[in-house]
């Protein structure tokens, strides 16, 4: 999960580098050019939602904890996610709170490699003691 929050960062810095540079028709005009300015557009930031979509997928199957328990703090955190987000947008612009919600993808992979690398290092540690004393 922590590699496809990864995936999930990556692909909100690419969807934002990819949005800045179209040029999205924003009055409707019933035009074939108003249809396909749309449809990149949504091609475009497809990827974070689907990469988003398999992370609850993959916490919500691969959990040991009851579904229904781990269900319930998803709707929460996402119930608590969609007020940070309308607060987020009333204290800076629109572009500087996608980098944020961007930056924040990764802290989960962080969060989940540094005990391992530091369990790690204490698990070579103790192996080299005990060669060491035998």
């Amino acid at each position: 999960m922590a590699r496809v929050m990864s995936y999930f960062a990556w692909s909100v810095l690419g969807s934002f580098g990819a949005l800045l540079n179209l040029a999205v028709i924003l009055t409707f005009e019933p035009t074939l050019s108003f249809v396909a300015s749309w449809t990149l557009t949504l091609l475009v930031l497809l990827p974070p939602y689907v990469l988003l979509g398999v992370a609850v997928s993959l916490a919500l199957t691969r959990s040991s904890q009851n579904i229904s328990l781990v269900y319930g703090v998803d709707l929460v955190g996402a119930s608590s996610g969609c007020l940070v987000t309308l607060a987020l947008l009333t204290a800076i612009d629109t572009y500087d709170a996608i980098l944020a919600v961007g930056a924040i993808g990764p802290l989960p992979r962080a969060r989940s490699a540094l005990p391992a690398g530091l369990v790690e290092s204490e698990r070579r540690r103790r192996n080299q003691k005990v060669r060491r004393t035998s």
